[in-house]
């Protein structure tokens, strides 16, 4: 470490790994070489040796400033960001770069050569931080986080049961075949045949019927052996509406089926018997997370987002998550860019061109603006506006959904900033 004795600005850059932190510390706008990179272990030990030297370099007030520099690489910078920000509070400045920003500074210092090492990426980090590329590391309210935390975990589990939903289905096709079939798209496709006439014709797992020959038992062979009103009974003891028409029905349907053999057909009944449980338990948890954050976000900021036509308080609650402390983005198109819904700009000379969307944010942000769009559309005329003048433009259904969007997360944005509701009067 050498002698310093300035009021410049000191840039301390850390390069986040999973089990190591490499960093480097540079003085002045010449980002002048002070400590030299330095590996240490991310754990309790690798940190307190840095917070020993920081604190020393803190309590010598040599430096105008001191800016402290990671990048949000998954989520391996949580940790030290949040102790950082706990042991030193104000007396340094925590700053957030982004990954690319850095990929971008690396490349244009070593010549747009591929050269990557944890040194050399201290060093893009330390310009990046000297060119105020980064933003102000912020921690939200506890509310703010858990609505973040609980709308994210609901997302996660509405992928799981898309899948399940799918193999559940597929195994019902394969053990009863014929009782779940789109009637309208069959009549579409041959209008010259006889319609079937399955279980149920649309959304069959919500389908109490489904439900409970699912919960009962899914092997089409214990029904078909009974009788329309010992199927009637069966269900009515179990704690199903059935009537005699219902039961009728559903022994037809087995009767019917082309069936597999008994012992295969046992086998796929056991197994969707089990999916079908963990299908019922993911809506059992989807349903408590979204009740906890609508109750929740009726007593943040993210309330006034609700009072767009439109938008649902549990999509208040997504934004609200997402957006987090709105005092962190100057303007709404920050929060574009946050999601990865900017585009690529491409100008040179006379020539401007935007290509295509940048996605440089988690996909998660894009699906929430995007279906805030998409519901407001159909409800708020001045977002409804925008989407029909990209259709007459010749954009497509998608891309004028994505118009909507833009036009949803303006409004929303300055609502959740100023903390006032949704006025019609004020929205073109």
């Amino acid at each position: 470490m050498q002698s310093h004795s300035t009021m410049e600005p000191l840039y301390i850059a850390i390069d986040v790994g999973k089990n190591v932190h490499c960093y480097a510390a540079y003085a002045g706008s010449s980002l002048a070489l002070l400590v030299s990179p330095q590996t240490v272990r991310t754990y309790r030990p690798g940190y307190e040796r840095f917070k020993t030297w920081l604190t020393e370099l803190v309590d010598s007030r040599r430096y105008a400033a001191i800016m402290v520099g990671l990048e949000p690489t998954g989520v391996y910078h949580e940790a030290w960001a949040y102790a950082l920000q706990r042991d030193f509070g104000n007396t340094v400045v925590l700053q957030l770069v982004n990954p690319f920003r850095t990929k971008q500074k690396r490349k244009q210092l070593n010549n747009r050569a591929e050269r990557k090492t944890d040194p050399v990426d201290a060093v893009s980090l330390a310009h990046c931080l000297r060119d105020d590329i980064g933003r102000r590391l912020c921690f939200p309210s506890e509310n703010l986080q858990s609505l973040d935390l609980w709308c994210r975990r609901y997302d996660v589990l509405r992928h799981d049961r898309q899948h399940l939903t799918n193999r559940v289905r597929s195994q019902l096709d394969r053990l009863w075949p014929g009782a779940l079939v789109d009637v309208a798209a069959f009549k579409r496709a041959h209008p010259h045949l006889q319609p079937p006439d399955p279980l149920v014709r649309t959304q069959p797992l919500q389908r109490k019927l489904v439900q409970a020959l699912l919960h009962i038992d899914p092997n089409p062979y214990t029904w078909r052996a009974l009788s329309a009103q010992q199927i009637q009974t069966t269900l009515r003891e179990d704690g199903w509406r059935c009537g005699a028409k219902t039961a009728q029905h559903v022994l037809r349907v087995a009767q019917e089926a082309l069936l597999p053999p008994p012992s295969r057909a046992q086998l796929l009944a056991e197994l969707l018997s089990a999916d079908f449980r963990r299908y019922q338990q993911l809506c059992e948890e989807m349903t408590e997370l979204r009740s906890r954050a609508t109750a929740l976000v009726r007593i943040t900021p993210g309330s006034v987002v609700a009072t767009v036509p439109g938008i649902s308080e549990f999509q208040a609650a997504q934004y609200a998550g997402l957006v987090a402390d709105a005092g962190r983005f100057d303007h709404a198109d920050q929060v574009w860019a946050l999601v990865g819904f900017d585009t690529i700009q491409d100008d040179s000379g006379d020539r401007r061109r935007r290509g295509k969307i940048t996605k440089r944010g988690h996909p998660y942000g894009r699906a929430v603006l995007f279906q805030m769009g998409l519901s407001a559309s159909m409800a708020c005329p001045a977002i409804g506006r925008a989407k029909q003048r990209a259709l007459q433009r010749g954009k497509s259904k998608l891309v004028a959904t994505i118009h909507a969007a833009h036009k949803t997360n303006r409004i929303c944005f300055h609502l959740y900033k100023r903390g006032v509701a949704f006025d019609p009067n004020k929205s073109r």
